[in-house]
């Protein structure tokens, strides 16, 4: 028997009829986000980042200093952006480090020097320094604008992992509006094998600064604290996992707060909400109307801090990079030093 002819059967009139709809439907128009609106912009993980790393953070807070510290310099012309500690005349006066458009800025920990004083090279003695490679691309924004009430800058780190959906971690960069800016500075190098976490013997600046207002670049790292466990709890995660775990464990310190531990990020979380852990740096800027990392060059810096976990968010333009792995930084690594001032 032929085709029956002029017959549409009833799964065929439905998708004729949503064609003819679709050629009625007029796009949605772009959604502007109101004037001061927090906006985040997650995208597909397909770009997420490989972190890398110098040296362990456990090793800064226990001032420890790996052999091969003592002969290496890591070099701000070969990476994106960089934190944690490092000094570009050795290792005796590291503090506080952030590098960003081929300098690094660090506090110098020298007594001669004058107190935290700003020391400004091409590269950087470390013991510990988490880095974004050239060429990393974000895998998300978050934008707020100064009508938006002012949040602790805790509670813009746990924004800021779940702006990116499915990120285990995420490594932030940019500019933010803080008042307060509260703030500490180490002021003894981390060398000398004692914590810096138990602040004896003057390792902290005390009291804790507090800036009225600042304009900052900053980078820092948040993820949830139970990524960093490597208790018994650890035991069922898979191969990857504790691979994951291990590795974000040189650039985030698990439990405890202080100046270069993790912090919870979130003074007053939600009820049940997850506890996260955060490490951030900021290079308080000299003058406002920087907002670019192009325009942040020596004698726009005033100072590099640790920013603490009670500061407030009048304003921020972050970019966000979800973290698929952590590996060691090897590109920019000088084995035989050249002259970093």
């Amino acid at each position: 028997m032929g085709a029956e002819v002029g017959r549409v059967s009833t799964s065929n009139l439905l998708a004729l009829l949503l064609v003819s709809a679709a050629g009625f439907v007029q796009p949605a128009p772009a959604r502007v986000p109101a004037v001061g609106r927090t906006r985040s912009r997650a995208l597909a993980l397909a770009m997420a980042t490989r972190i890398e790393v110098v040296g362990d953070i456990g090793d800064v807070i226990a001032g420890r200093v790996p052999a091969v510290c003592e002969r290496q310099v890591l070099m701000a012309d070969a990476l994106r952006c960089a934190f944690i500690v490092g000094s570009p005349k050795g290792l005796d006066s590291m503090g506080e480090m952030l590098a960003v458009n081929g300098r690094a800025y660090c506090c110098s920990t020298e007594p001669e020097s004058g107190k935290h004083s700003l020391l400004v090279g091409a590269g950087v003695y470390t013991t510990g320094a988490c880095v974004l490679p050239l060429g990393a691309r974000p895998d998300g924004t978050l934008e707020r604008g100064e009508d938006t009430p002012p949040t602790p800058w805790g509670a813009l780190c746990r924004e800021a992992l779940e702006a990116v959906d499915g990120a285990r971690a995420v490594v932030l960069s940019g500019f933010v509006d803080f008042a307060p800016l509260a703030c500490v500075q180490v002021a003894r190098s981390p060398i000398h094998g004692k914590s810096i976490l138990a602040r004896r013997d003057g390792d902290c600046a005390v009291p804790p600064r507090e800036l009225a207002r600042a304009r900052a670049f900053v980078m820092g790292a948040v993820a949830p604290s139970h990524v960093l466990d490597d208790g018994a709890e650890r035991d069922a995660a898979s191969p990857t996992e504790r691979a994951f775990g291990a590795g974000m464990r040189r650039v985030l310190c698990a439990g405890g707060a202080g100046i270069a531990g993790a912090e919870r990020a979130g003074a007053q979380p939600a009820l049940g909400a997850v506890p996260l852990s955060s490490y951030a740096h900021g290079l308080v800027l000299a003058r406002a109307g920087i907002l670019a990392e192009a325009q942040v060059v020596p004698d726009a810096v005033r100072s590099v801090v640790h920013i603490s976990a009670e500061s407030v968010v009048l304003s921020a333009a972050l970019e966000l990079f979800a973290v698929s792995g952590v590996v060691d930084h090897v590109a920019g690594l000088e084995y035989v030093p050249r002259a970093c001032c």
